[in-house]
């Protein structure tokens, strides 16, 4: 399958935005504060386009890249700020914002179990709004480098069997404005036969 119907486009869009809403509980809930996940957008991309159409993007990130396995799969990416996660990391260990300027395997752990938390309460939305009987995140990995260079290589394996990405995007809100994250859903387009 290298191609996507609009009715299934228009089922994963509001299945994204469903379990979008469910995610916002669960992070606020982790971290503390109020968080809005929002689903800012899914189309049917060109690879060549996935940058672009992704922008804007910050020089520098950290991303958590989960697996999928089961009734779909694919990768989920959690891109963010190079800043916000040190923030992150001070925040969840209780320290003041500014404490953590390096990472550390204590902070390398937290980020990993943010991803863990939030990645598996999206997916499990996702896969309950769809109808799928599982679909198992993997363990997240964590990246450090430029951010163009992290999401054009967890994309790239995906080239290989289709010519278009399916680019599911979300954006991390408080009180409005971003929080410096994002988070792609990029699905290997076989495993969406199972989306009606």
């Amino acid at each position: 399958m290298n191609s996507i119907s609009q009715n299934q486009l228009a089922l994963l869009r509001k299945s994204t935005e469903d379990a979008a809403k469910g995610s916002s509980v669960v992070f606020s809930k982790w971290i503390g504060a109020p968080v809005e996940v929002r689903m800012d957008m899914v189309e049917v991309i060109p690879f060549g386009e996935i940058v672009a159409r992704s922008e804007p993007l910050e020089p520098v990130s950290f991303g958590l890249a989960l697996l999928l396995t089961g009734d779909l799969t694919g990768t989920l990416l959690f891109l963010i700020r190079e800043t916000t996660g040190y923030e992150l990391i001070d925040t969840l260990l209780k320290q003041k914002h500014g404490t953590t300027r390096s990472m550390t395997e204590m902070g390398r752990s937290v980020l990993q179990e943010t991803g863990n938390i939030v990645g598996s309460s999206f997916i499990n939305s996702l896969v309950k709004e769809l109808s799928l009987d599982r679909v198992i995140p993997g363990p997240p990995l964590l990246l450090h480098d430029m951010t163009q260079s992290l999401l054009e290589s967890v994309a790239l394996p995906y080239a290989a069997t289709q010519d278009e990405v399916l680019l599911v995007n979300l954006e991390f809100l408080s009180s409005g404005k971003s929080l410096g994250w994002k988070c792609f859903l990029i699905p290997d387009f076989q495993s969406l036969s199972k989306v009606q």
